[in-house]
């Protein structure tokens, strides 16, 4: 190969590879400059976004100078709220001030107004009070007035009724019945209770034995039993009077009814007269004599006393099964206890043997009576006086001249008889231990007899006569309106009453 080929083969590879490389180079300036100007491109958002955050940024500085200027203005008006407020908050304060300070001086002023008004009330209480103690007082001498007038016409009633006069002594019991229920006086007074048995026709005397009535009882029925010292056995009821039994060889000293409506009969011979659907018949006790005492037994057996010995009668057999001596002669048995002469007192136990116990005072017992739940008794003595035993003490009562024959514990008190013609009641419960009389007998008063649901109290004497006094007061009350024609007149009230007591009728308020 030529030099001059070699050339030209070396400068077309150096034209090519120029050409080539002249190729490669615009191809590499125009990515060059398509990558410059895609940074142009870029530079320019850049510079547009900076232009814009530029912006931005000024109107962020605006936007925050404005809110910083809104800001001090807010501060400011929040300064000057907070000034008015803490003024407000002063003046609240003060105004919390002056207000408490007013409470305090309302709760004083009501305080002061409280204790003004509880003074006033207090003062009110008082006035209240004495005006409540002047009008007791008031009404206690009223009171005191009207019971004692009641009283006085009482009193008056009955000279009345003894002087024949019963009308007028009828309308003075009512009147004196009036006042003594209006201003709640006590109808057991000795004067009204009295003009109300009399006119009240609370007192009835039967003539029924020839002999003295030694002992006197009700029947479960309502019938009443006597018996008389000259053998005679008598049934009454409702002014009907039955003879049941008569014979001279006996002499009856005393009665008892069993729970079952048999009568026992004791003669002083030593007999007994068996009282059984109102037939009668004899039993001889054998060797007992003078008998004169009879008391139940809680087993339905009768305590038989004769002289010092005591017997044991079997109402089953009816025969006495067993005796026993008393250191003294009986004066009064009862179920378990034995009164002797000698002033002693005994008890008998379960096996019929006699316990010496001490008596509550010094005397000899000749009646005896006390309640089913032994807490009230009442001894009987041959002097009159009466002791009555509860359970704070001893209560002495004494008002009977001569020895006390029967005694009977009742709902108005107790009643007593005796050898001195009188029957009387002793009302514990009014405070007194002044007796009423019930009754005065021309003879001895020997027995007693009660009839507590009917509120009778029967009494039989020595002339063989019976003695019924109703000592209940609505069933006097009644028979006294019933006996009433008429009321008193304006002159008869001014009279016996008073004309500063206004006119009322009495009748109605019967």
């Amino acid at each position: 190969m030529s030099l001059k080929n070699v050339i030209i083969a070396s400068l077309a590879v150096l034209l090519t590879g120029s050409l080539v490389a002249a190729h490669y180079a615009t191809k590499d300036k125009d990515a060059r400059i398509n990558e410059l100007e895609n940074e142009l491109a870029e530079l320019k958002k850049l510079a547009n976004r900076s232009t814009i955050d530029k912006i931005i940024s000024q109107q962020l500085e605006q936007i925050a100078f404005d809110q910083e200027k809104i800001s001090d203005e807010r501060r400011r008006e929040a300064e000057l709220q907070s000034a008015l407020a803490r003024q407000k908050t002063q003046e609240a304060e003060a105004e919390r001030k002056r207000a408490e300070i007013a409470k305090n001086e309302a709760i004083e002023s009501e305080k002061n107004a409280r204790q003004a008004q509880e003074n006033a009330e207090k003062q009110r209480q008082i006035a209240e009070e004495n005006q409540r103690k002047a009008e007791y007082s008031k009404s206690v001498v009223d009171t005191l007035s009207f019971v004692g007038l009641g009283r006085s016409l009482a009193s008056l009633s009955s000279t009345q009724y003894i002087a024949g006069a019963k009308e007028t002594a009828a309308q003075l019991a009512a009147a004196a019945c009036y006042f003594t229920s209006k201003y709640k006086g006590s109808f057991y007074d000795q004067s009204v209770l009295g003009a109300m048995l009399l006119s009240g026709g609370g007192t009835r005397d039967i003539a029924l034995c020839q002999g003295a009535i030694h002992a006197a009882e009700y029947m479960p029925d309502g019938n009443l039993i006597a018996v008389s010292t000259y053998g005679e056995i008598y049934r009454y009821r409702h002014n009907d009077t039955t003879r049941l039994f008569s014979d001279k060889a006996y002499n009856f000293r005393d009665l008892k009814i069993t729970d079952d409506g048999t009568g026992y009969a004791l003669s002083f011979s030593g007999d007994i007269i068996v009282i059984r659907d109102y037939k009668c018949h004899a039993v001889n006790l054998g060797d007992m004599r003078r008998t004169f005492r009879l008391s139940r037994l809680n087993d339905g057996n009768l305590l038989v006393a004769a002289g010092n010995t005591i017997g044991v009668f079997d109402t089953k057999s009816e025969s006495i099964t067993k005796t026993i001596n008393c250191p003294g002669d009986i004066s009064c048995i009862t179920k378990n206890k034995v009164f002797d002469t000698n002033g002693k007192m005994y008890e008998l136990d379960n096996n019929f043997q006699l316990i010496p116990k001490q008596l509550p005072f010094n005397g000899i017992v000749t009646a005896y009576a006390e309640t089913d739940d032994h807490k009230y008794a009442a001894y009987g003595t041959k002097n009159g006086t009466i002791f009555y035993t509860h359970p704070k003490g001893v209560i002495e009562f004494a008002g009977h001249r001569s020895q006390i024959s029967d005694l009977c514990l009742a709902r108005p008190g107790l009643f007593s008889a005796s050898l001195d013609k009188t029957v009387k009641l002793w009302t514990t419960s009014e405070g007194t231990k002044e007796p009423i009389d019930v009754y005065s007998s021309s003879k001895w008063v020997m027995c007693l007899a009660i009839n507590q649901e009917a509120q009778r109290i029967v009494s039989g004497d020595a002339s063989g006569a019976l003695t019924i006094c109703t000592y209940s007061i609505s069933e006097m009350k009644s028979t006294l309106k019933k006996t009433l024609k008429r009321d008193f007149n304006e002159l008869e009230w001014n009279y016996y009453i008073g004309k500063n007591i206004p006119y009322t009728s009495i009748i109605d308020k019967l």
